[in-house]
């Protein structure tokens, strides 16, 4: 009885992973039209560049930045932070 039941389970492990995988129609002239060389030139140019911001402080640095003021969105304290994860990260499931 356990054979046959391992044997069950194998067959539809086997089946359900044959079954086709989405295949993109899109022609390959079509899909190239997101490159931009324009873009492409200005990312290549900021890689030679130094960022700006506290050299301590990598987090905080940023290249040709275009800074906004956000006071308007200030709320007084206290916050609530949250954060919301749905995968399950080994240093999470670690004691």
């Amino acid at each position: 009885m356990r054979t046959r039941t391992a044997l069950l389970l194998i067959v539809v492990c086997v089946v359900s992973g044959c079954q086709g995988s989405h295949v993109d129609a899109t022609p390959r002239a079509q899909a190239s039209v997101a490159f931009s060389k324009a873009a492409f030139d200005r990312q290549l140019a900021q890689r030679g560049m130094t960022p700006e911001g506290p050299a301590a402080q990598p987090w905080l640095q940023a290249i040709e930045p275009s800074w906004v003021d956000t006071t308007r969105y200030r709320k007084p304290a206290p916050w609530k932070v949250c954060f919301s994860n749905a995968d399950l990260n080994p240093w999470r499931v670690a004691p």
